[in-house]
């Protein structure tokens, strides 16, 4: 009985991890789209690779400056692109070093600093073009490996700031929470209905077989998104779903300022620390990302399926004929 009731409060907190990574997420992908921390990476590894000077060059290739943008604030520069092939890279590149089909030549004559770039690149590369621009190209692919590093390392740091202000703000507090679903079996029981069907429905989406494109698809008329897939792709639609997914689960959520209330503040030195390692467990837990815990979900549903004893049967029932 213990074993299951340990396994029961586990599935419901993976479950509330689960939705709470959703929301920070959407929160993350809110201030990624505000802060443009993409597009200042290219930047910034760009300014690296070729210089202030040489990024400024290079952006002002017709390639390249086609994929700025006005931006929307007056007097403000144009904004970076997020993405850049490393193709393009590679082709504005040589067309800026001139002459790119007589490779002698474009490294002697090719502007700063893109001269010196090339010449140790082309050291391998000999007279052939081709393997000129494959050596750029790796050059630019192996840079933008290690932007990819310092945008993964912002993103964890966003995410878990973001995780432990929501935590802090809602009172998602682990040590409590779990507390609280130990021992109320009624509250727990709903928590899991939820959890389970929650798991249903995005089953029932992964399995969902995609819409065959009409025969002539070529001419047809692009459709107009439905409203549920703008939900699922504007960040604020899929936090205020997440949201209320959490206010269904009648948890105490929240901060009750009534006395002695299980959500209430802490009183005492003990209680201030048992509440920071609850609200930190939340937030390293939601850092972790929604993928990793609807996983686990996935097979503590499995799991409680398999263990989950025969329901009691009434004893208004009749006893069953003996034989």
């Amino acid at each position: 009985m213990l074993g299951s009731v340990i396994l029961e409060v586990s599935m419901a907190l993976t479950f509330l991890y689960s939705l709470l990574a959703l929301l920070c997420s959407a929160a993350a992908e809110g201030l990624e789209s505000f802060s443009k921390r993409r597009s200042h990476n290219l930047a910034k590894a760009l300014r690296l690779m070729l210089g202030e000077d040489g990024a400024e060059l290079l952006w002002q290739h017709e390639l390249l400056n086609s994929l700025r943008r006005e931006s929307t604030l007056p007097g403000s520069p144009k904004v970076y692109p997020s993405y850049l092939s490393s193709r393009v890279f590679a082709l504005a590149l040589l067309d800026i070093a001139e002459n790119a089909k007589e490779v002698g030549k474009t490294l002697a004559e090719a502007p700063a600093p893109f001269g010196p770039i090339l010449r140790s690149l082309g050291r391998t590369a000999g007279s052939d073009v081709q393997k000129l621009s494959l050596a750029v190209e790796s050059w630019f692919d192996d840079t933008m490996e290690r932007t990819s590093g310092w945008y993964k390392r912002h993103a964890q740091r966003v995410i878990f700031i973001v995780a432990f202000s929501a935590a802090a703000v809602l009172n998602l507090d682990s040590v409590m929470l779990g507390r609280v679903l130990y021992h109320n079996g009624a509250l727990r029981e709903k928590v899991l209905a939820q959890a389970e069907s929650y798991v249903k429905a995005r089953e029932a989406r992964g399995v969902e077989s995609p819409t065959p494109a009409p025969a002539n698809a070529a001419t047809a008329t692009p459709a107009t998104p439905s409203p549920s897939a703008t939900r699922q792709t504007d960040p604020s639609a899929r936090a205020e779903v997440t949201l209320h997914e959490l206010a269904s689960l009648d948890l105490p959520i929240g901060w009750d300022a009534t006395p002695n209330a299980v959500n209430g503040a802490p009183h005492n030195a003990l209680a201030v620390v048992m509440k920071v390692l609850g609200l930190l467990a939340t937030a390293l837990a939601a850092s972790l990302g929604a993928p990793f815990w609807f996983d686990i979900l996935n097979r503590l549903v499995t799991l409680r399926g398999s263990v989950k004893p025969p329901p009691k049967q009434d004893g208004n029932e009749a006893p069953a004929p003996s034989s």
